[in-house]
């Protein structure tokens, strides 16, 4: 996905990257090459026009993707959203979200950082945890509040994501391939493969069934305890 743009922003081929994100797609690469990646809110970056892979139109049925930042400081990420932002990126892009820049006060005041150890589903390796425990006590350190989440509905998060990936059969993709001449790698071969489009109404209820967990995981964006506004969340990015 943005493994290219990753890994050129790495050996500092680019300055800055765009990627974009559903399941970790900037988060991933910006880990595996030693850069700092930001997945946004969908639509705070302005998406109209990309090339993804779907056909015109089908992210607004399917999963709307993330595009942010992929670059070797956070200082570059923030000058990208900033920039972003000033730029009314939303009178140029439908799906774009309203809302400019807004620089905050003190940063130990106002921002509440909510911490998710597992998604119920793989438990991160021992390294992997090690990470998050320091990233969580550099903040403490730094007086900024952190707030153990406990989220029972995460696990449910990767199966309908993927039910969402099939809704054309991946017909749309294959045609891509066929008009470049574009091989499938060797790993890809006996896993990809024309499929029937997912009927109107299975999709429909793929729909319902995200609306109920979307309702659900709004949840993890407020501390039971205190009753907080959570601002931000970091979590494992990989097993």
């Amino acid at each position: 996905s943005s493994g290219g743009e990753g890994a050129l922003v790495g050996i500092r081929g680019s300055v800055l990257g765009v990627g974009t994100d559903i399941g970790g797609s900037i988060r991933i690469p910006a880990m595996c090459n030693g850069v700092y990646g930001v997945k946004p809110s969908a639509g705070r970056v302005p998406y109209v026009g990309q090339e993804n892979g779907a056909r015109e139109g089908g992210s607004k049925i399917g999963l709307q993707a993330s595009a942010g930042p992929i670059a070797a400081s956070l200082r570059d990420c923030e000058l990208f959203l900033k920039a972003v932002a000033d730029a009314r990126s939303w009178e140029r892009d439908p799906a774009g979200v309203y809302g400019g820049w807004e620089e905050m006060g003190s940063v130990q005041e106002r921002v509440c950082i909510g911490v998710i150890r597992r998604d119920g589903v793989v438990e991160p390796l021992p390294p992997v945890a090690k990470v998050l425990e320091e990233v969580v006590a550099m903040l403490r350190g730094k007086g900024i509040e952190v707030v153990e989440i406990d989220a029972p509905a995460f696990n449910q998060c990767q199966s309908l994501t993927n039910k969402f990936f099939g809704i054309d059969g991946g017909n749309h993709m294959f045609d891509l391939l066929e008009k470049t001449g574009e091989p499938l790698t060797n790993w890809l071969k006996p896993r990809l493969r024309r499929g029937k489009k997912m009927p109107l109404e299975v999709l429909v209820e793929r729909h319902a069934q995200k609306i109920r967990l979307e309702t659900e995981m709004l949840k993890i964006w407020t501390d039971p305890k205190t009753g907080r506004r959570v601002d931000a969340i970091i979590c494992p990015v990989a097993p």
